[in-house]
């Protein structure tokens, strides 16, 4: 499991919520606090699957206490995800 801070922002004048992941440079908005953190949690766990495929390092996330609020307020996203459990040169077999 792997927790980033986000940030949960008023709805603006559409009255879509706001959600952003600073340290993953991920924005995201939806019509509630659900759908947009959601959104930004399906997000995460693309990036992170793209990242783990890639070899790369995850971006080590903020401590929640450096985290520049702003008008929105602190929530911490959490996905299931083990780099080591992703085997990225695997290919389905073609029929005989």
């Amino acid at each position: 499991m792997i927790h980033y801070p986000a940030i949960v922002f008023p709805a603006d004048t559409n009255g879509l919520i706001g959600v952003t992941v600073p340290d993953l440079l991920i924005n995201v908005t939806g019509e509630t606090e659900y759908a947009a953190l959601a959104d930004a949690a399906w997000i995460m766990e693309e990036l992170l699957a793209a990242l783990a495929r890639d070899g790369e390092a995850y971006p080590e996330p903020s401590l929640s206490d450096e985290v520049e609020l702003g008008n929105g307020m602190l929530a911490m996203i959490s996905v299931c995800h083990d780099p080591a459990a992703f085997h990225g040169n695997e290919t389905v077999p073609k029929e005989a």
